[in-house]
């Protein structure tokens, strides 16, 4: 994945500083990948703080070495001209999800887990999948109790020693009404709720103790969504299990 790639996945994290870069970036490559330092300050109206942020947000040591790998990735962008394989879209794209995922929020939930008395995997269409292979997941392979009520958690009354993990792409307004239900009741009756999802602007995070936000994958491959998708959650699934695993195995 080239930089002007790398950009789209961290679009929902930029702050309206980094977002005015990304917008002259987009418009100006060429410019940002061979005018010298001072120039492009002078000229584009980009502070020199901004561009070593946002080369760090980005992965880069600095601007300099950003400006380096995006000279190099228009050179190849006009050598080849060519599309990238659906396998090298999901591949490269899975590749610097699993880089860029917050590894202390995965850490965090996963302590949340281990002490659970039960953890509650819940999704709905698309995401419902997900879901599953968590529950199955943490019963065969860390030995966790694990429930997959996605039908029939309306009237379920939960504990502050459950865990509740929901998996939504887009709104899950589906789980409002219960989720609103749950902050209402007292404390001995609130499972920890964490929400999985690739939305910055999710409509229930306030309603979650934690949220994991993944990248977002209409902005690689508006062809593949649904897919990448998918795998998106089943790699979070394969790191949160891995978590686990590593956590049990200390105690």
């Amino acid at each position: 994945m080239d930089v002007l790639d790398l950009m789209e996945t961290r679009l929902s994290s930029f702050t309206k500083t980094d977002r005015a870069v990304y917008e002259r970036l987009r418009k100006y490559p060429d410019e940002f990948a061979h005018e010298s330092y001072d120039r492009l300050t002078s000229t584009l109206d980009v502070s020199p703080s901004a561009l070593t942020r946002f080369a760090k947000k980005l992965g880069f040591a600095g601007y300099a070495e950003l400006q380096y790998q995006l000279a190099l990735d228009l050179e190849q962008r006009a050598q080849h001209g060519k599309q990238e394989t659906v396998a090298e879209i999901f591949g490269s794209f899975l590749v610097q999800a699993e880089r860029t995922l917050d590894r202390d929020a995965l850490h965090d939930l996963a302590e949340h887990i281990v002490s659970a008395r039960k953890v509650h995997c819940l999704g709905f269409n698309t995401s419902s999948f997900a879901a599953r292979f968590l529950w199955h997941s943490l019963r065969a392979k860390v030995a966790i109790d694990a429930e997959n009520n996605d039908f029939d958690f309306a009237d379920v009354i939960y504990r502050d020693d459950e865990v509740m993990v929901i998996f939504s792409v887009a709104s899950g307004e589906w789980y409002r009404p219960m989720l609103q239900r749950i902050r209402k009741r007292d404390e001995a009756h609130q499972p920890y709720i964490a929400l999985i999802t690739m939305n910055s602007k999710h409509s229930l995070r306030r309603l979650c103790d934690s949220v994991i936000l993944l990248p977002t994958a209409g902005k690689v491959s508006a062809h593949h969504t649904a897919a990448l998708e998918s795998m998106l959650f089943t790699l979070f699934n394969d790191m949160l299990i891995a978590e686990l695993d590593s956590l049990k195995s200390q105690d």
